[in-house]
């Protein structure tokens, strides 16, 4: 039969499953590491080890550990404080006997290592440090190219350039001359500043002029105290006083202010001056006119050496003056330029904070008005409607020539009218209000131009009518005005603020754009002139660095000049790449090259630190070892003394752990992690692979021996998965056989209150555990007063949550299944005699197996893997459950133990998969198969 191949199908399966068990493959790498590293490029980890699972397992303790152990011993701490003298003494027995184990595997461990090491520094290094040395001289070829190639780029360059910026690159040969008075260095600066070469000359030749009168002293002095017998360590210092004196002088190295206090003073002066006071009077005069000639021929060496220092200072002043001439102004213009900018910027954000102040005072302002306008704007009709009524009685009438009185003095309401007026009319935004006040001034000045004809007829009913009603509304009138005047004269003030800084805005807008415009232009002049500083200075230390290096190049034959060479060259490559212009050349050719060379380096220094380190180890552990000697044979005194209350402080307790600090965990630990790192890496090269097992074996050595002594976090983990596993297991086993005699009634039996049972159960499943969680703590701390087992801390009072907890849902998933088992079954049973309970237990719980492990499974994972509940009811890290625990791993937010935390993780999975593998037939097997007969 052929089968039908489906490879896209195959293709998303596999790609879902390696989905799936990608965490579990994570897990598990993480569990092996030796770096205890959660995130790493590499999954596949190259250093792995069992240790965590050793750990947790076993629970052996290592050395701290131990040491903690016998110090809460010697304390008497608990539980030792309960147990009796020979109890005591036969823990410590055991704990002695452990500690000598493991001084024996540290000594062997270290001599594994110090044999290794010592193999490999005396039978390997030799040949590497060869291959090393040729691979240097193979690939320095290739420097030499490059270096010649950019000597001969900086030369051309340099010679484009203005005598200005030649002068300005000197500035940092100029302070190597002062610095180190290096002779190519004074040669270079010399061609530019003549003087430094007259006055070095001039210095040199002083020390040499000093050094042929001077050059017999130190035989002189040391003639004269022999003749003395003066042979003691005073009279030789003074004569290798004198001796460095005159060697300085002829190599060319001698300072002045470096001589006079440490040796002139130090030495040779109170040297004189102590040896006078025990030797003859003619001998200390001898002394005393020697010290007086050298002091005075050194002066002679002093004068030239100050003449020529000026010369480097002068030198270097005029250097500075000119960088400050190339560049200064342009950078002072610049500074400026910013500066004001900053201010225009900060007087515009300013300027645009205030108009956004008065446009918000002046719309607030506005609103007021509109306010008040709802009073002036009725007054002004009522005044309209006053003036019409005067006009239709005055009209036809004029006004007697010889009659004068007045009907009404408006005067004072007229200047304010027009007051407001003349503010309000500005903006047109006050139209419509300006023109009700604009009619109101125009009825009032009619009354005050016609105040003779109005007074004349003041006896018509139409103006007597108006006039006492008139007040009033000139009272409203004037009442409105008066606040809102201010208001608008604000309104005012602000908006004559807004026009001045809107017409101040365009322009300091402008002065920023022409600022911006100017500061790149000039910026760029001042880059392209440091450029050519920088080229410049490049092109002198390239110089003064290149002949060097070519030196050093020719001269390797070792390992030291080898180095010599590599450290020069990388120090020139790192001012030229650190320099401006390398952007624009040739880059420089790959380190790698090298790196045989520099891992080689690694190597020895990696040996030396080893062999080192196994040094202090042994020694370290030779000491400890002395103080746990001393304690077992001082262990049965200690402990009697301790016994019979007598307060007994235990030195060597203390010693000890003074000890593992200072040595172990200051020096050796960390030493013995660099090694670690180290070999592991070295091992990997090729040309390292004849001693790639030697080095392996190193690594794993360190490592492991650090396992014995580092302090470690050993948990009773079996300890806690036994608790889990009690407690998920009882409660799921008890869970299901209450929740299958529950789910029987509902489903085969009719009673009242059946059918609100099974709702009263599905509502309970809506509210979570958690909402009674102060509830089940009261009733579990009420419990436990009576009933410990079942109380607060208890693996029985968790177990008995989990029992209550679960007994509804399984309840409900199992009486589905009990409906889809034939009644017949049942009835079967009954006809041959058998009672309820009997089918219930022999026919209907074996034909529910499939639920039943089901809901075993269920309710154990939940319950195993169950934290908040297990976390807030137990306490003491004895009582904790497999997931309280896991969480103690996690020691803060970035400080988490991931080798441990996932070792205990994979565990943890243990009980789950063996549950689910022992249930799994179950689970597949048929409902009713096979279960009636045909």
């Amino acid at each position: 039969m052929m089968f039908k191949v489906h490879p896209v199908r195959h293709i998303i399966i596999i790609a879902v499953i390696a989905v799936v068990l990608f965490p579990i493959l994570w897990i598990f790498m993480t569990s092996i590491r030796r770096d205890n590293s959660s995130i790493s490029p590499n999954l596949f980890s190259g250093q792995t080890t069992w240790q965590n699972y050793v750990d947790l397992i076993l629970e052996k303790k290592n050395v701290p550990a131990l040491y903690n152990e016998i110090s809460n011993i010697y304390s008497l701490g608990t539980p030792y404080n309960k147990m009796s003298k020979g109890e005591i003494l036969n823990t410590l027995n055991g704990d002695f006997n452990t500690f000598d184990g493991y001084f024996k595997d540290t000594s062997k461990m270290n001599d594994s290592i110090t044999s290794n090491a010592s193999w490999i520094s005396v039978n390997f290094i030799p040949k590497a440090k060869s291959e090393a040395i040729e691979n240097v001289k193979s690939n320095a070829g290739m420097d030499m190219t490059y270096l010649s190639t950019i000597s001969a780029y900086l030369s051309n360059k340099f010679s484009t350039l203005d005598q200005n910026y030649k002068l300005a690159g000197l500035y940092d040969t100029l302070n190597t001359v002062k610095a180190s008075q290096t002779q190519q260095a004074i040669e270079i600066a010399g061609q530019y500043f003549p003087d430094i070469l007259t006055a070095r000359a001039t210095y040199v030749n002083a020390m040499a002029s000093v050094v042929s009168v001077l050059s017999n002293v130190p035989g002189e002095v040391s003639q004269i105290l022999l003749e003395n017998n003066a042979d003691n360590k005073t009279a030789k210092d003074l004569v290798g006083a004198y001796q460095e004196t005159i060697d300085s002088l002829k190599n060319g190295t001698f300072n002045y202010g470096q001589w006079f206090a440490p040796v002139y003073l130090r030495r040779i002066n109170m040297d004189t001056i102590n040896l006078s006071n025990t030797l003859g009077s003619t001998a200390s005069g001898q002394l005393q006119n020697i010290k007086t000639s050298v002091f005075s021929a050194i002066q002679k060496v002093n004068s030239a050496q100050t003449v020529y220092d000026k010369s480097v200072s002068d030198a270097i002043s005029q250097v500075q003056n000119v960088r400050s001439d190339l560049v200064g102004t342009l950078q002072s213009s610049i500074t400026n330029l910013n500066n004001t900018y900053s201010t225009l910027q900060t007087q515009l954000s300013t300027m645009m904070a205030s108009s956004t102040a008065l446009l918000s005072s002046m719309s607030y302002d506005a609103s007021q008005v509109s306010i008040f306008s709802n009073n002036i704007v009725p007054t002004a009709m009522a005044i309209d409607d006053m003036i019409s009524v005067m006009k239709d009685a005055l009209k036809g009438k004029t006004a007697p020539s010889t009659q004068n009185g007045v009907f009404y003095d408006v005067s004072s309401y007229i200047s304010q009218v027009k007051n407001w007026v003349g503010i309000s009319s500005k903006y047109k935004i006050f139209d419509s209000i300006t023109a009700q006040v604009q009619r109101i001034l125009d009825d009032l000045e009619y009354i005050q131009n016609n105040q003779s004809l109005i007074f004349a007829n003041m006896n018509s009913n139409a103006i007597s009518n108006v006039k006492s009603s008139l007040p009033i509304a000139l009272l409203k009138l004037q009442s409105g005005l008066s606040m809102s005047l201010s208001v608008l004269q604000n309104y005012d003030d602000s908006a004559q603020k807004y026009d001045k800084i809107a017409s101040e805005v365009p322009q300091i807008n402008k002065t920023i754009s022409e600022i911006s415009s100017e500061i790149p232009p000039m910026q760029q002049k001042i880059n392209d002139i440091n450029s050519k500083i920088s080229l410049s200075s490049l092109y002198f230390k390239t110089i003064l660095m290149v002949p060097v290096i070519k030196a050093d190049e020719a001269k390797i034959g070792t390992f030291e000049s080898a180095a010599t060479f590599l450290s020069d060259l990388n120090a020139y490559y790192g001012t030229l790449v650190n320099s401006s212009i390398y952007k624009d050349i040739q880059p420089i050719p790959p380190s790698l090259r090298y790196d045989q060379f520099f891992n080689t380096q690694k190597l020895m220094d990696t040996i030396n630190l080893t062999l080192q380190t196994t040094s202090q180890f042994n020694t370290f552990n030779a000491q400890y070892g002395n103080y746990i000697s001393n304690l077992k044979e001082r262990s049965n005194a200690y402990i009697d003394i301790n016994l019979l209350g007598f307060p007994f402080s235990v030195n060597e307790i203390n010693a000890m752990n003074n000890l593992y600090q200072n040595q172990y965990v200051s020096v050796i630990a960390p030493a013995l992690g660099i090694i670690s790192r180290r070999t592991n890496e070295l091992a990997a090269l090729p040309y390292f692979k004849d001693i790639s097992g030697r080095l392996n074996s190193i690594n794993n050595t360190s490592y492991y021996l650090t396992q014995d002594w580092q302090v470690k976090y050993l948990p009773p983990f079996l300890l806690w998965l036994l608790n889990s596993i009690i407690v998920a297991g009882s409660a799921a086993v008890i869970t299901v056989l209450l929740s299958a005699l529950m789910a029987y009634p509902f489903s085969r039996l009719r009673f009242p209150g059946r059918k609100y049972g099974l709702i009263s159960i599905l509502l309970i499943q809506m509210f979570p555990t958690m909402m009674a969680m102060v509830a089940l703590y009261l009733l579990l701390n009420y419990i436990g007063q009576f009933l410990p087992f079942l109380g607060l801390n208890s693996l029985g009072g968790l177990a008995f949550l989990y029992i209550g907890g679960g007994i509804a849902f399984n309840s409900w998933l199992i009486k589905g299944f009990f409906d889809t088992i034939p009644t017949e079954l049942e009835e079967a049973a009954m006809v041959d005699g058998a009672t309820r309970f009997q089918t219930f237990w022999r026919i209907i719980l074996p034909l529910s197996a499939p639920v039943l492990a089901v809901t075993v499974i269920l309710s154990f994972i939940g319950n195993y893997g169950d934290y908040i509940l297990a976390s807030i009811i137990m306490s003491g890290i004895n009582h904790y459950t497999f997931a309280v625990g896991l969480q103690s791993f996690a020691t803060s937010q970035y400080s988490t133990n991931w080798g441990l935390m996932t070792t205990a993780a994979l565990i943890g999975m243990i009980p789950i998969l063996a549950l689910f593998l022992s249930l799994q037939r179950f689970i597949v097997g048929g409902l009713t198969q096979g279960s009636v007969k045909g």
